[in-house]
């Protein structure tokens, strides 16, 4: 396998493609409360894409929480980041749950 390349299939999200994210790092999912919508644009086994406003706490190696429709919310790390334009960015993430 090549560097960069992914190890799990990528598909469409199911139904709602909304996602909501808590930038800031708590200890246990009951502090999570949902700050930033995203856009939910693929999913896989270990983790997601998503489409993001900018925020001062989405930045790599950052972990973050994120509930995807009714799914008790996970932690992620934000892999890695693509500017999209000056106020918006496509985030990796890779669950921890």
């Amino acid at each position: 396998m090549q560097q960069g390349e992914r190890k799990s299939l990528r598909f469409p999200p199911d139904k709602s493609p909304l996602a909501w994210v808590d930038p800031y790092a708590h200890a246990s999912r009951e502090g999570f409360k949902p700050r930033l919508p995203v856009l939910l644009v693929d999913e896989a086994r270990d983790g997601c894409g998503v489409v993001s406003l900018y925020h001062d706490n989405l930045m790599e190696g950052a972990v973050i929480w994120i509930q995807i429709a009714a799914l008790a919310p996970m932690r992620a790390e934000i892999r890695w980041i693509k500017d999209l334009d000056e106020s918006a960015l496509k985030l990796g993430l890779m669950y921890l749950d």
